[in-house]
């Protein structure tokens, strides 16, 4: 098997897996690093326990990996894949891919880049300086500009019997059309709400005819995932309008983490769910349970003040108090939030 960037037919964040036979789009990959903890790839970040990790499409005998796998990742970082399916697993060098940028920079393996100083001459002084002439040459100017010039001197000043009959003129004005309004209020009146009746009409009428609903594709829900303005219930409503989608259930579980993460009870608790060992139920995702994440999300609930889920939260414990000897994951998780 080989890994090859997908950028070009795809875009950032996008690579090819060869696996040398037809490939079908129900096949699952899991991706492993060298590391002492947190060796597999999951659904957000590296984690102790394998999760078999959807791919994006298929095309001959090629497994297309989406922003889940690649934005985790960098290059020279040696990997192992394994495709469950077919017991077949590839060990390399991962090579230049473009991360797609859908997640936070520094997730896995991907390190942020410092942005890039200007390398122009900082001209801040003459600018300053620049500014301050033009102040300088205003404040002359004005100093020796004569008051004749500005049209106030001596022969162009209204004289008094002129300013008078000005204002008098508009106080006459301004009481003619009170009287006028006065005579012929209901006559204005009926034609005013005949006009906005109108204006009302073709505003009912305009969205039908001019508005476009969005495209719903991968690519619009995609940009969403990356809008930071979405609050905890638009990214739940999200979360149960891609999970009726088979090609969106990957976006779909980012968004309930997402809304999760903005302490949305409602997806912290289905969130839970998924890698709840106790909980037999239908998940979006081919996920392994988890008992720690399940943990993490019930105790913040508990913590927020849901007291629905200590039930949730003692099953699990005692889940785990049998192993605690045993294995070293389960007793870390026991003493972080169970003891």
């Amino acid at each position: 098997m080989t890994i090859t960037s997908a950028h070009r037919e795809h875009g950032p964040g996008h690579a090819w897996l060869d696996i040398g036979q037809d490939a079908s789009p129900q096949m699952r990959v899991v991706v492993e690093r060298e590391a002492d903890k947190d060796r597999y790839l999951g659904l957000d970040c590296w984690q102790s326990t394998p999760l078999e990790l959807a791919v994006e499409d298929t095309s001959d005998n090629r497994l297309l990996l989406g922003p889940n796998v690649v934005d985790h990742l960098k290059e020279g970082d040696f990997i192992k894949i394994t495709v469950p399916q077919l017991a077949a697993m590839v060990e390399d060098f991962w090579p230049n891919v473009p991360i797609s940028g859908r997640r936070g920079v520094g997730s896995g393996l991907v390190s942020s880049q410092p942005k890039k100083k200007n390398k122009g001459r900082d001209n801040s002084d003459a600018i300053r300086k620049n500014a301050a002439a033009f102040s300088a040459g205003l404040e002359t100017e004005n100093e020796e500009a004569p008051l004749e010039n500005f049209g106030v001197g001596e022969d162009t000043r209204l004289s008094k019997w002129k300013l008078f009959a000005v204002v008098a003129g508009m106080c006459l004005l301004w009481i003619g059309a009170g009287v006028f309004a006065w005579l012929y209020y209901d006559e204005l009146s009926a034609l005013w709400g005949e006009e906005q009746s109108v204006v009302a009409e073709a505003q009912q009428q305009l969205p039908s005819q001019t508005s476009t609903a969005p495209v719903r594709d991968r690519a619009y829900w995609q940009s969403m995932l990356v809008n930071e303005e979405l609050s905890g219930d638009q990214l739940y409503e999200a979360a149960h309008e891609t999970s009726s989608q088979p090609d969106l259930l990957d976006i779909s579980d980012d968004f309930l983490r997402l809304s999760a993460g903005k302490d949305h009870a409602l997806a912290m608790r289905e969130y839970a769910e998924i890698f709840d060992p106790t909980k037999e139920i239908a998940t979006r995702q081919d996920a392994i349970k988890n008992p720690r994440t399940a943990l993490q999300y019930y105790t913040q609930l508990s913590a927020n003040g849901d007291n629905s889920v200590s039930t949730e939260i003692d099953d699990l414990c005692q889940l785990l108090k049998p192993k605690y000897y045993e294995d070293a994951e389960a007793r870390t998780t026991f003493d972080d939030y169970c003891s």
